[in-house]
């Protein structure tokens, strides 16, 4: 696997975010810890995106030959998650409801058959907190080019980690991001909200209890 940049990037992701919120020691509860697969599977399809990629409908994967299936089917669709990561709501239809335990998963896109388990479990959560970036960067794209959006986007990142509580909810996270592009560039606020309103995390939402292990 170290032969592998998307993997490489996404163990990288875990190194950074458990590092910068709160020193090794904050990413302890649920939330934090779905958080932290998100990140790093972020990181991963961000920092190996193209400026020549399909952002408004194309899938993007956090994984590809290494995630070995019998037949590689679906290595490079669906990679190890329940849905690739994808702006478009047809093919990546997870929101911030689909966290929470015992909710049912949305009916008609192709789900993987090599992935399932509970909501709560923190790499499937995960899958919403990273669908929600990368709807957000999706958004940087458009507005600025790749070559701006990718550099752009992971000085919010890495910025709003430095802003982000112990054990933390998805919207203390979001708003560790937002903060941070409000100081580095304001202008792209509304694009932020914009992105994470598309999964559900637009003003009015509520967060789970940072102890919450159902996330409901």
């Amino acid at each position: 696997s170290n032969f592998e940049a998307l993997i490489t990037f996404h163990e990288m992701g875990h190194y950074i975010t458990n590092r910068l919120v709160a020193d090794a020691s904050g990413l302890t509860n649920v939330q934090g810890r779905a958080m932290g697969e998100g990140w790093g599977d972020f990181f991963a399809i961000c920092m190996t995106s193209q400026a020549s990629d399909d952002f408004a409908n194309g899938v993007f994967s956090p994984g590809g030959w290494t995630d070995v299936t019998s037949t590689f089917d679906d290595n490079y669709y669906f990679s190890i998650r329940r849905y690739p990561y994808s702006a478009d709501l047809t093919k990546s239809p997870l929101t911030f409801q689909h966290i929470s335990a015992n909710v049912m998963l949305p009916v008609g896109p192709p789900r993987n058959p090599n992935a399932g388990g509970p909501n709560e479990e923190f790499h499937n959560a995960g899958e919403i907190w990273c669908a929600a970036l990368w709807d957000v960067f999706v958004n940087l794209v458009a507005a600025h080019g790749h070559a701006t959006a990718e550099p752009r986007m992971l000085r919010y990142v890495v910025g709003g980690l430095k802003l982000t509580p112990m054990r933390p909810t998805f919207l203390q996270a979001r708003d560790g991001i937002l903060s941070a592009a409000a100081a580095l560039e304001p202008a792209d606020v509304p694009l932020i909200w914009q992105g994470f309103a598309k999964r559900g995390m637009g003003r009015d939402a509520v967060a789970p209890p940072s102890n919450s292990s159902s996330l409901t």
